[in-house]
């Protein structure tokens, strides 16, 4: 029978991850912590349950009102390692702890083997009377996006180019500063370490005439 001790309660804290080099193998500190349930305790044992194991199985014991373990675990990426926790006197065991678990890393991201895809639903709104919001649709394996502008003048007929790199992941973009009474065309490509993938189609937009009154 488990009597006499109480419950503790299990908690778990992630450390430093550390790969090997052109291994699958990954390794991973972690520290267990837990609450001193017991005033009768004469230590606490400590049970785990790896990927390759049918159950929980013994792996330490420690003395009585210590709240912490610290230990490194090894696997393959992604691999779930469980912990429990009980305390223990001469007369019994307490039953055990909730369990915590610790998933170790997935594996690196490979490198792109090809340019990304064109951004899709690239379009533009007014946000204020001088400023425009450029939004897209985020695309896989971008590291990054390059927006082209194009002003157009309607009293002298010029076009204006302007390039604007920005950050991975990012789909939206507002251009502020904007002169009143011209027309703004914007396109977006995605870029990454191997190329640029096409341009969208532009988008255009008008600002609003000068206020007079």
């Amino acid at each position: 029978m488990k009597i006499f001790l109480c419950v503790p309660c299990i908690f778990i804290l992630c450390g430093i991850v550390a790969t090997a080099a052109f291994s699958a193998q990954v390794q991973s500190s972690a520290t267990l912590t837990w609450r001193d349930n017991s005033n009768n305790e004469e230590g606490f044992g400590i049970e785990m349950l790896s990927p390759a194991a049918p159950d929980f199985t013994g792996i330490d014991t420690v003395g009585p009102n210590i709240t912490q373990y610290k230990l490194t675990l090894s696997g393959d990426y992604g691999d779930m390692f469980c912990f429990r926790v009980f305390a223990f006197n001469a007369a019994a065991d307490s039953f055990d702890s909730n369990i915590a678990c610790k998933t170790l890393p997935e594996g690196p991201s490979l490198p792109a083997l090809s340019a990304p895809s064109t951004p899709s639903g690239l379009h533009s709104t007014f946000v204020s009377t001088g400023s425009i919001g450029v939004a897209w649709e985020d695309v896989p394996d971008e590291t990054q996006y390059f927006l082209e502008r194009r002003l157009i003048n309607p009293m002298a007929m010029d076009i204006t180019e302007m390039g604007i790199v920005l950050a991975a992941d990012q789909t939206s973009f507002t251009d502020q500063d904007l002169k009143r009474s011209h027309t703004y065309c914007y396109r977006i490509a995605a870029a990454n370490n191997v190329g640029l993938s096409p341009f969208t189609e532009s988008v255009c937009i008008e600002t609003p005439p000068q206020d007079n009154s």
